[in-house]
Protein backbone atom coordinates (compact mmCIF):
# COMPACT_ATOMS: atom_id res chain seq x y z
CA UNK A 1 0.00 0.00 0.00
CA UNK A 2 2.73 2.16 0.94
CA UNK A 3 4.78 1.58 -2.28
CA UNK A 4 1.82 2.16 -4.46
CA UNK A 5 1.05 5.25 -3.02
CA UNK A 6 4.35 6.74 -3.61
CA UNK A 7 3.85 5.43 -7.21
CA UNK A 8 0.87 6.80 -7.80
CA UNK A 9 2.31 10.36 -6.26
CA UNK A 10 5.21 9.88 -8.88
CA UNK A 11 2.45 10.48 -11.83
CA UNK A 12 1.72 13.43 -10.11
CA UNK A 13 5.04 14.79 -9.89
CA UNK A 14 6.72 14.29 -12.63
CA UNK A 15 4.62 17.41 -14.36
CA UNK A 16 5.56 19.95 -11.47
CA UNK A 17 8.94 21.38 -12.57
CA UNK A 18 9.56 22.19 -8.80
CA UNK A 19 10.03 19.35 -7.55
CA UNK A 20 12.59 18.47 -10.04
CA UNK A 21 11.62 14.88 -10.46
CA UNK A 22 14.13 12.72 -12.23
CA UNK A 23 13.62 10.38 -15.15
CA UNK A 24 14.42 6.67 -15.14
CA UNK A 25 18.10 6.11 -15.22
CA UNK A 26 18.88 9.17 -13.79
CA UNK A 27 18.81 11.46 -10.27
CA UNK A 28 19.52 14.82 -8.78
CA UNK A 29 22.44 15.13 -7.00
CA UNK A 30 24.69 17.71 -4.68
CA UNK A 31 27.51 18.57 -6.51
CA UNK A 32 30.28 20.51 -5.20
CA UNK A 33 32.65 20.74 -7.72
CA UNK A 34 33.27 21.06 -11.28
CA UNK A 35 36.36 19.88 -13.14
CA UNK A 36 36.95 21.95 -15.74
CA UNK A 37 38.97 20.30 -19.33
CA UNK A 38 40.36 21.91 -22.22
CA UNK A 39 39.04 20.08 -25.39
CA UNK A 40 42.27 17.97 -25.69
CA UNK A 41 41.91 16.34 -21.93
CA UNK A 42 44.20 18.96 -20.31
CA UNK A 43 43.10 20.24 -16.78
CA UNK A 44 42.18 23.69 -16.57
CA UNK A 45 40.51 24.53 -13.59
CA UNK A 46 38.99 22.77 -10.51
CA UNK A 47 35.84 25.27 -10.19
CA UNK A 48 33.69 25.60 -7.01
CA UNK A 49 29.99 24.38 -7.99
CA UNK A 50 28.42 25.77 -4.68
CA UNK A 51 25.91 28.51 -4.71
CA UNK A 52 25.26 30.78 -2.01
CA UNK A 53 22.73 30.63 0.25
CA UNK A 54 22.22 32.66 3.46
CA UNK A 55 25.94 32.95 5.01
CA UNK A 56 26.75 29.41 3.82
CA UNK A 57 27.80 27.83 0.79
CA UNK A 58 25.29 24.93 -0.28
CA UNK A 59 25.90 22.12 -2.89
CA UNK A 60 24.85 22.66 -6.56
CA UNK A 61 21.44 20.23 -7.22
CA UNK A 62 22.26 18.36 -10.97
CA UNK A 63 20.80 15.71 -12.98
CA UNK A 64 23.07 13.56 -13.62
CA UNK A 65 22.82 9.66 -15.28
CA UNK A 66 22.61 6.88 -12.84
CA UNK A 67 20.79 6.83 -9.58
CA UNK A 68 22.34 7.30 -6.05
CA UNK A 69 25.41 5.80 -5.44
CA UNK A 70 25.36 2.86 -2.88
CA UNK A 71 27.56 2.08 0.27
CA UNK A 72 29.57 -1.02 0.20
CA UNK A 73 33.12 -2.04 0.82
CA UNK A 74 33.64 -3.00 -3.23
CA UNK A 75 34.42 0.08 -5.78
CA UNK A 76 31.61 1.99 -7.46
CA UNK A 77 32.58 4.08 -10.07
CA UNK A 78 29.54 6.14 -11.37
CA UNK A 79 29.43 7.48 -14.73
CA UNK A 80 30.93 11.23 -15.40
CA UNK A 81 30.37 12.12 -12.06
CA UNK A 82 31.31 10.81 -8.71
CA UNK A 83 33.41 11.88 -5.02
CA UNK A 84 36.91 13.44 -5.16
CA UNK A 85 38.29 9.86 -4.22
CA UNK A 86 37.01 8.46 -7.93
CA UNK A 87 37.28 11.20 -9.95
CA UNK A 88 40.56 12.61 -9.06
CA UNK A 89 42.19 9.99 -6.68
CA UNK A 90 42.03 12.61 -3.66
CA UNK A 91 40.96 11.45 -0.05
CA UNK A 92 43.45 12.59 2.47
CA UNK A 93 41.77 10.04 5.02
CA UNK A 94 42.23 7.00 3.00
CA UNK A 95 45.02 7.69 0.34
CA UNK A 96 45.76 4.13 -0.81
CA UNK A 97 41.48 3.52 -1.39
CA UNK A 98 41.47 6.87 -3.31
CA UNK A 99 43.83 5.75 -5.83
CA UNK A 100 42.36 2.84 -6.54
CA UNK A 101 38.80 4.21 -6.35
CA UNK A 102 40.37 6.09 -9.08
CA UNK A 103 41.45 3.34 -11.13
CA UNK A 104 38.53 1.90 -11.04
CA UNK A 105 36.87 4.97 -12.08
CA UNK A 106 39.49 5.48 -15.24
CA UNK A 107 38.77 1.77 -16.11
CA UNK A 108 35.23 2.09 -16.26
CA UNK A 109 35.36 5.09 -18.82
CA UNK A 110 38.26 4.20 -21.04
CA UNK A 111 36.22 0.99 -21.31
CA UNK A 112 33.51 2.55 -23.04
CA UNK A 113 35.12 5.15 -25.33
CA UNK A 114 35.02 3.35 -28.45
CA UNK A 115 31.69 2.58 -27.91
CA UNK A 116 30.44 6.54 -27.47
CA UNK A 117 33.41 7.99 -29.47
CA UNK A 118 32.45 11.55 -29.04
CA UNK A 119 34.85 14.37 -28.31
CA UNK A 120 33.98 15.68 -25.35
CA UNK A 121 33.79 12.24 -23.62
CA UNK A 122 37.10 11.47 -25.16
CA UNK A 123 38.91 14.59 -23.30
CA UNK A 124 37.68 13.00 -20.18
CA UNK A 125 39.63 9.56 -21.21
CA UNK A 126 42.49 11.90 -22.06
CA UNK A 127 42.25 13.38 -18.79
CA UNK A 128 42.33 10.42 -16.74
CA UNK A 129 44.93 8.67 -18.59
CA UNK A 130 47.25 11.75 -17.54
CA UNK A 131 46.34 12.52 -14.31
CA UNK A 132 48.10 11.75 -11.53
CA UNK A 133 46.52 11.60 -7.85
CA UNK A 134 49.77 12.85 -6.25
CA UNK A 135 48.49 16.42 -7.48
CA UNK A 136 45.13 16.79 -6.12
CA UNK A 137 46.82 18.89 -3.29
CA UNK A 138 47.83 21.98 -5.41
CA UNK A 139 43.74 22.46 -5.52
CA UNK A 140 42.29 24.11 -2.18
CA UNK A 141 39.00 23.93 -3.21
CA UNK A 142 39.04 20.32 -2.68
CA UNK A 143 39.52 20.90 0.92
CA UNK A 144 36.58 22.99 1.50
CA UNK A 145 34.11 20.42 -0.67
CA UNK A 146 35.46 17.31 1.30
CA UNK A 147 33.58 14.41 -0.32
CA UNK A 148 30.65 16.37 -2.16
CA UNK A 149 30.13 15.49 -5.71
CA UNK A 150 31.88 16.32 -8.90
CA UNK A 151 31.39 16.48 -12.67
CA UNK A 152 33.15 17.04 -15.49
CA UNK A 153 32.60 20.34 -18.54
CA UNK A 154 34.85 21.00 -21.26
CA UNK A 155 35.65 24.83 -20.89
CA UNK A 156 33.43 27.27 -22.87
CA UNK A 157 30.94 24.88 -23.01
CA UNK A 158 27.50 25.89 -21.22
CA UNK A 159 26.63 22.19 -20.21
CA UNK A 160 28.51 19.40 -18.28
CA UNK A 161 29.66 16.36 -20.37
CA UNK A 162 27.19 14.16 -18.99
CA UNK A 163 24.60 16.18 -20.72
CA UNK A 164 25.72 16.21 -23.79
CA UNK A 165 22.88 14.50 -26.00
CA UNK A 166 25.00 11.87 -27.56
CA UNK A 167 25.83 10.69 -24.29
CA UNK A 168 22.24 10.49 -22.76
CA UNK A 169 21.45 9.04 -25.86
CA UNK A 170 24.09 6.37 -25.54
CA UNK A 171 22.90 5.71 -21.57
CA UNK A 172 19.75 4.98 -22.78
CA UNK A 173 20.21 2.26 -25.05
CA UNK A 174 22.62 0.74 -22.70
CA UNK A 175 21.05 1.56 -18.96
CA UNK A 176 23.05 -1.16 -17.34
CA UNK A 177 26.23 1.36 -17.28
CA UNK A 178 24.49 3.42 -14.67
CA UNK A 179 22.71 0.62 -12.77
CA UNK A 180 23.65 -0.82 -9.66
CA UNK A 181 23.68 -4.25 -8.68
CA UNK A 182 25.34 -4.35 -5.61
CA UNK A 183 25.14 -3.44 -2.28
CA UNK A 184 27.16 -2.63 0.70
CA UNK A 185 29.33 -6.44 1.76
CA UNK A 186 28.72 -7.43 -2.13
CA UNK A 187 31.48 -7.91 -4.17
CA UNK A 188 31.21 -5.09 -7.48
CA UNK A 189 32.05 -7.95 -9.29
CA UNK A 190 30.12 -10.95 -8.48
CA UNK A 191 27.12 -11.53 -11.21
CA UNK A 192 23.95 -11.79 -9.94
CA UNK A 193 21.08 -13.30 -11.48
CA UNK A 194 18.23 -11.20 -13.55
CA UNK A 195 14.67 -11.86 -13.18
CA UNK A 196 11.63 -10.73 -14.99
CA UNK A 197 8.33 -11.82 -13.12
CA UNK A 198 5.04 -9.35 -12.08
CA UNK A 199 5.40 -6.47 -10.24
CA UNK A 200 3.35 -6.61 -7.12
CA UNK A 201 3.45 -2.67 -7.44
CA UNK A 202 1.84 -2.42 -11.19
CA UNK A 203 0.72 -5.73 -12.15
CA UNK A 204 3.06 -5.36 -15.23
CA UNK A 205 6.06 -8.37 -16.19
CA UNK A 206 9.24 -7.11 -16.39
CA UNK A 207 12.65 -6.88 -14.83
CA UNK A 208 12.72 -6.89 -11.06
CA UNK A 209 14.43 -5.11 -9.09
CA UNK A 210 17.34 -6.86 -7.15
CA UNK A 211 18.00 -4.09 -4.97
CA UNK A 212 15.54 -1.10 -4.35
CA UNK A 213 17.51 3.02 -4.67
CA UNK A 214 18.29 4.10 -1.14
CA UNK A 215 15.97 6.86 0.32
CA UNK A 216 17.60 9.91 1.68
CA UNK A 217 16.19 12.39 4.13
CA UNK A 218 15.24 10.24 7.36
CA UNK A 219 16.77 11.73 10.39
CA UNK A 220 19.76 9.69 11.95
CA UNK A 221 20.44 7.44 8.51
CA UNK A 222 23.43 7.69 7.04
CA UNK A 223 23.51 10.90 4.31
CA UNK A 224 24.07 8.75 1.08
CA UNK A 225 20.62 6.94 1.53
CA UNK A 226 19.14 3.81 3.38
CA UNK A 227 17.17 0.53 2.50
CA UNK A 228 13.69 0.51 3.38
CA UNK A 229 12.70 -2.34 1.14
CA UNK A 230 15.09 -5.46 1.26
CA UNK A 231 16.12 -9.00 2.54
CA UNK A 232 19.89 -8.86 3.65
CA UNK A 233 19.07 -12.26 5.67
CA UNK A 234 18.47 -15.89 3.87
CA UNK A 235 16.19 -16.26 7.19
CA UNK A 236 13.45 -14.20 5.25
CA UNK A 237 14.16 -15.85 1.37
CA UNK A 238 11.20 -18.05 0.56
CA UNK A 239 10.53 -19.93 -2.82
CA UNK A 240 14.36 -19.53 -3.66
CA UNK A 241 13.72 -16.02 -3.81
CA UNK A 242 16.80 -13.92 -2.50
CA UNK A 243 16.92 -10.23 -1.68
CA UNK A 244 14.32 -7.67 -2.88
CA UNK A 245 12.66 -10.70 -5.83
CA UNK A 246 11.48 -12.26 -2.34
CA UNK A 247 9.03 -9.42 -2.81
CA UNK A 248 9.34 -8.56 -6.92
CA UNK A 249 8.80 -4.75 -7.64
CA UNK A 250 9.66 -3.85 -11.49
CA UNK A 251 13.20 -1.82 -11.86
CA UNK A 252 10.50 1.15 -13.37
CA UNK A 253 7.97 0.96 -10.18
CA UNK A 254 11.04 0.88 -7.67
CA UNK A 255 12.67 3.89 -9.63
CA UNK A 256 9.17 5.81 -9.34
CA UNK A 257 8.16 5.01 -5.84
CA UNK A 258 11.57 6.17 -4.27
CA UNK A 259 11.82 8.79 -6.64
CA UNK A 260 8.95 10.53 -4.93
CA UNK A 261 9.56 9.41 -1.68
CA UNK A 262 13.02 11.40 -2.03
CA UNK A 263 11.38 14.69 -3.69
CA UNK A 264 9.38 14.54 -0.15
CA UNK A 265 11.79 14.30 2.09
CA UNK A 266 15.17 15.96 0.49
CA UNK A 267 14.27 17.60 -2.72
CA UNK A 268 13.22 21.47 -3.28
CA UNK A 269 9.79 21.11 -1.59
CA UNK A 270 10.34 19.09 1.36
CA UNK A 271 9.82 22.00 3.82
CA UNK A 272 6.14 21.69 3.07
CA UNK A 273 6.29 17.79 3.25
CA UNK A 274 8.95 16.81 5.64
CA UNK A 275 8.80 17.06 9.63
CA UNK A 276 11.12 15.02 12.32
CA UNK A 277 9.38 14.74 15.63
CA UNK A 278 11.53 13.37 18.02
CA UNK A 279 13.51 10.14 16.01
CA UNK A 280 10.28 10.11 13.45
CA UNK A 281 10.96 11.78 10.06
CA UNK A 282 7.22 11.89 8.98
CA UNK A 283 6.00 12.45 5.20
CA UNK A 284 3.17 14.06 4.37
CA UNK A 285 1.23 14.47 1.23
CA UNK A 286 -2.09 14.75 -0.73
CA UNK A 287 -3.20 13.01 -3.96
CA UNK A 288 -3.64 16.29 -5.43
CA UNK A 289 -2.20 19.74 -4.32
CA UNK A 290 -4.10 21.42 -1.86
CA UNK A 291 -3.73 24.38 0.77
CA UNK A 292 -4.11 21.64 3.45
CA UNK A 293 -0.66 20.27 1.74
CA UNK A 294 1.12 23.33 1.86
CA UNK A 295 0.56 23.90 5.66
CA UNK A 296 -0.04 20.75 7.72
CA UNK A 297 3.47 20.58 8.20
CA UNK A 298 4.42 24.19 9.42
CA UNK A 299 0.85 23.47 11.38
CA UNK A 300 2.40 20.37 12.99
CA UNK A 301 5.69 21.69 13.76
CA UNK A 302 4.75 25.11 15.18
CA UNK A 303 0.77 24.95 15.91
CA UNK A 304 -0.69 28.48 15.61
CA UNK A 305 2.72 29.95 16.04
CA UNK A 306 2.90 29.34 12.35
CA UNK A 307 1.32 32.64 11.73
CA UNK A 308 4.77 34.17 13.19
CA UNK A 309 6.86 32.19 10.98
CA UNK A 310 9.07 32.96 8.80
CA UNK A 311 7.06 30.59 5.80
CA UNK A 312 3.89 33.36 6.77
CA UNK A 313 5.67 35.96 5.27
CA UNK A 314 4.24 34.50 2.00
CA UNK A 315 0.74 36.04 1.85
CA UNK A 316 -0.38 33.68 -0.44
CA UNK A 317 1.02 30.72 2.70
CA UNK A 318 -0.14 33.17 5.21
CA UNK A 319 -3.95 33.05 4.35
CA UNK A 320 -3.91 29.41 3.90
CA UNK A 321 -2.61 29.05 7.45
CA UNK A 322 -5.81 31.31 8.41
CA UNK A 323 -7.93 29.53 6.47
CA UNK A 324 -6.42 26.44 8.04
CA UNK A 325 -6.80 27.37 11.85
CA UNK A 326 -10.56 28.78 10.97
CA UNK A 327 -11.50 25.42 9.85
CA UNK A 328 -10.27 24.25 13.39
CA UNK A 329 -11.99 26.84 15.13
CA UNK A 330 -15.21 26.22 13.36
CA UNK A 331 -15.46 23.04 12.03
CA UNK A 332 -17.47 22.16 9.06
CA UNK A 333 -19.23 24.98 7.90
CA UNK A 334 -15.56 26.57 7.34
CA UNK A 335 -14.01 23.83 5.55
CA UNK A 336 -14.76 25.42 1.94
CA UNK A 337 -12.79 28.49 3.17
CA UNK A 338 -9.93 25.83 2.91
CA UNK A 339 -10.64 22.93 0.19
CA UNK A 340 -12.79 23.02 -2.39
CA UNK A 341 -13.71 19.12 -1.54
CA UNK A 342 -12.52 18.08 1.34
CA UNK A 343 -14.57 14.62 1.92
CA UNK A 344 -13.30 13.61 -1.60
CA UNK A 345 -9.69 14.57 -1.46
CA UNK A 346 -7.34 11.80 -0.03
CA UNK A 347 -4.45 12.93 2.47
CA UNK A 348 -1.39 10.26 3.34
CA UNK A 349 0.45 10.51 6.17
CA UNK A 350 3.77 8.31 6.41
CA UNK A 351 6.38 7.88 9.53
CA UNK A 352 9.95 6.50 9.31
CA UNK A 353 12.61 5.96 11.72
CA UNK A 354 16.37 4.89 11.03
CA UNK A 355 16.90 1.86 13.80
CA UNK A 356 20.72 1.80 12.25
CA UNK A 357 21.93 4.19 9.42
CA UNK A 358 21.57 1.84 6.51
CA UNK A 359 17.82 0.59 7.52
CA UNK A 360 14.91 1.95 7.31
CA UNK A 361 11.64 1.26 9.60
CA UNK A 362 7.83 2.35 9.07
CA UNK A 363 6.46 3.47 12.39
CA UNK A 364 3.35 4.07 10.83
CA UNK A 365 1.21 4.82 7.60
CA UNK A 366 -2.13 5.94 7.24
CA UNK A 367 -4.62 7.58 4.44
CA UNK A 368 -7.61 9.02 4.69
CA UNK A 369 -9.91 12.20 3.38
CA UNK A 370 -8.99 15.68 4.24
CA UNK A 371 -12.31 16.13 6.29
CA UNK A 372 -11.55 13.19 8.15
CA UNK A 373 -8.16 14.88 9.07
CA UNK A 374 -9.62 18.37 10.23
CA UNK A 375 -11.97 16.56 12.53
CA UNK A 376 -9.59 14.89 13.97
CA UNK A 377 -7.32 17.76 14.54
CA UNK A 378 -10.33 19.74 15.68
CA UNK A 379 -11.37 16.67 18.39
CA UNK A 380 -7.99 16.68 19.65
CA UNK A 381 -7.71 20.27 20.41
CA UNK A 382 -11.23 20.36 21.88
CA UNK A 383 -9.53 17.58 24.43
CA UNK A 384 -6.61 19.12 25.48
CA UNK A 385 -8.50 22.35 25.64
CA UNK A 386 -7.50 24.36 28.59
CA UNK A 387 -7.92 28.04 29.77
CA UNK A 388 -4.49 30.00 28.32
CA UNK A 389 -2.55 31.62 31.16
CA UNK A 390 -1.38 34.68 29.02
CA UNK A 391 -3.98 35.55 26.43
CA UNK A 392 -3.60 36.89 23.04
CA UNK A 393 -3.75 40.43 24.52
CA UNK A 394 -0.58 39.36 26.53
CA UNK A 395 2.99 40.44 25.30
CA UNK A 396 3.97 36.66 25.02
CA UNK A 397 0.73 34.82 24.33
CA UNK A 398 0.22 30.97 24.85
CA UNK A 399 -0.92 29.11 21.83
CA UNK A 400 -4.25 28.69 20.96
CA UNK A 401 -3.02 25.77 19.24
CA UNK A 402 -0.17 24.25 20.88
CA UNK A 403 1.89 22.26 18.41
CA UNK A 404 3.39 18.71 18.56
CA UNK A 405 6.67 19.10 19.55
CA UNK A 406 5.06 21.96 22.27
CA UNK A 407 3.39 19.16 23.46
CA UNK A 408 6.30 16.80 23.83
CA UNK A 409 8.27 19.40 25.21
CA UNK A 410 6.20 19.20 28.82
CA UNK A 411 6.96 15.85 29.16
CA UNK A 412 10.55 16.16 30.09
CA UNK A 413 12.99 19.05 31.51
CA UNK A 414 15.63 18.24 28.93
CA UNK A 415 14.53 17.76 25.31
CA UNK A 416 17.21 15.33 24.93
CA UNK A 417 15.01 13.09 27.32
CA UNK A 418 11.49 12.79 25.54
CA UNK A 419 10.89 9.11 25.11
CA UNK A 420 11.90 8.11 21.25
CA UNK A 421 8.62 6.14 20.96
CA UNK A 422 6.43 8.88 22.09
CA UNK A 423 7.15 11.69 19.57
CA UNK A 424 5.71 9.75 16.38
CA UNK A 425 3.09 8.13 18.57
CA UNK A 426 1.23 11.06 19.89
CA UNK A 427 1.62 12.75 16.12
CA UNK A 428 -0.07 9.54 14.40
CA UNK A 429 -2.68 9.79 17.03
CA UNK A 430 -3.45 13.26 17.03
CA UNK A 431 -3.83 12.49 12.83
CA UNK A 432 -5.97 9.44 13.30
CA UNK A 433 -8.49 10.07 16.34
CA UNK A 434 -7.18 7.32 17.94
CA UNK A 435 -6.30 7.08 22.06
CA UNK A 436 -3.28 9.24 23.06
CA UNK A 437 -0.12 6.77 24.02
CA UNK A 438 -0.18 5.94 27.95
CA UNK A 439 3.01 7.08 28.22
CA UNK A 440 2.29 10.31 27.36
CA UNK A 441 0.36 10.65 30.48
CA UNK A 442 2.43 9.06 32.73
CA UNK A 443 5.68 11.14 31.46
CA UNK A 444 3.58 14.42 31.93
CA UNK A 445 2.56 13.20 35.74
CA UNK A 446 5.84 12.33 36.34
CA UNK A 447 7.06 15.44 35.32
CA UNK A 448 4.55 17.64 37.37
CA UNK A 449 5.51 15.12 40.41
CA UNK A 450 8.81 16.35 40.18
CA UNK A 451 8.66 19.96 39.12
CA UNK A 452 5.36 20.67 41.53
CA UNK A 453 4.70 23.41 38.73
CA UNK A 454 1.70 23.33 36.06
CA UNK A 455 2.06 25.17 33.10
Amino acid sequence: MIFSALYELYHRLEGDPDYEIAPPGRSYQKVSFVVVLNPDGSLFEIQDARQPQGKKLLPRRVLVLGSTKPSGSGYNPCFLWDSPAYLLGWDPQKPTRAKQAFEAFRTKHLALEKDINIPAYSAVCRFLERWQPERAAEFPILEDVGTGFGVFQIRGEMHFVHEEPEIVKFVEQHPEIVEWEHEEGDSPKASKPAMTGQCLITGDFGPIARLHPKVKGVANAQPSGATIAGFNDSAYWSYGLEQSFNSPVSKEAAHRYITALNALLEGPKREKHRLVVGNTTVAFWTERPTPTEDVFVAFAAEGSDALASELAQDEAVRAKLEAFLKALRQGRQAYAELEENPEGTGYFILGLAAPTPARIAVRFFHRGTLAELLANLRRHYEHIAIERRFGDSAKRPDPEFPSVRLLLRETAREEQDIPPLLSGKLLETIVTGARYPEGLFSAVMRRIANDRVIT
